[in-house]
């Protein structure tokens, strides 16, 4: 029987009477974060912990250069470092992230940073108001597409990466970004329903060409990959 604060008697063969309580184990430390990646399939990631990426993901990766309107993402395989702002591809639904115990580094070269709070307004926040002109967000278009532009809100939820980018990196101040990856492979178009310098050509790597290439490849002009015979 049950007596007192989940103390217990217990009867032993020789019906002596013994006290005895439960102890629990310690408590588990392990965090995890359960990130929602909406019907549009993006979603953006930044935590202060190391984490592992779950299976079934498309592609996790970070902004590691900016030429135009054409932003580099390199790919990240197995672990996110903690402090690392990532920009992730998936199917609609929820994925739980796990503290990861290894010892990784965040990129020097990640142009995306993140807030471990709410923004709620991003014009005056002491993070992003002197580079509010230059901040961008992972959001979609009216017509339902996915892209990397200007913010123009207020409110940035917690645990979520944005772009601040620099004169030196952005001459172009362009509307929106993009992105292709170290694979080779467009991420996200810059949309045709948003401003943006659509005369330059850039190599699959991003790097900006001096003209149309007279190369035959493939190319990104217009933020669409296009074929030069």
């Amino acid at each position: 029987m049950v007596y007192n604060d989940g103390y217990k008697f217990a009867n032993n063969k020789e019906s002596k009477v013994y006290l005895y309580k439960k102890v629990e184990g310690p408590a588990s430390t392990q965090k995890a974060f359960d990130l929602t990646i909406s019907d549009a399939g993006w979603a953006t990631l930044f935590l202060d912990y190391a984490v592992t990426i779950p299976d079934g993901l498309s592609q996790v990766f970070y902004i590691s250069s900016i030429d135009g309107d054409v932003a580099k993402g390199t790919t990240v395989t197995g672990v996110i470092p903690p402090l690392t702002g990532v920009i992730i591809q998936g199917n609609a639904g929820t994925y739980q992230f796990k503290e990861n115990s290894s010892n990784v580094e965040a990129p020097t070269d990640n142009l995306l940073i993140g807030t471990l709070e709410d923004i709620v307004d991003a014009s005056t926040h002491e993070m992003t108001k002197d580079a509010y002109e230059n901040l961008y967000t992972l959001g979609r278009t009216k017509s339902g597409n996915v892209q990397l532009a200007l913010f123009k809100g207020k409110f940035i939820g917690k645990n979520k990466a944005f772009l601040i980018t620099k004169a030196s990196t952005n001459s172009s101040h362009a509307k929106a970004f993009c992105v292709v990856t170290d694979s080779g492979a467009t991420a996200i178009h810059a949309m045709d329903d948003v401003e943006s310098d659509h005369k330059a050509w850039y190599t699959l790597q991003g790097i900006r060409l001096n003209g149309k290439p007279t190369k035959k490849g493939v190319y990104i002009h217009g933020g669409k990959r296009i074929y030069v015979k």
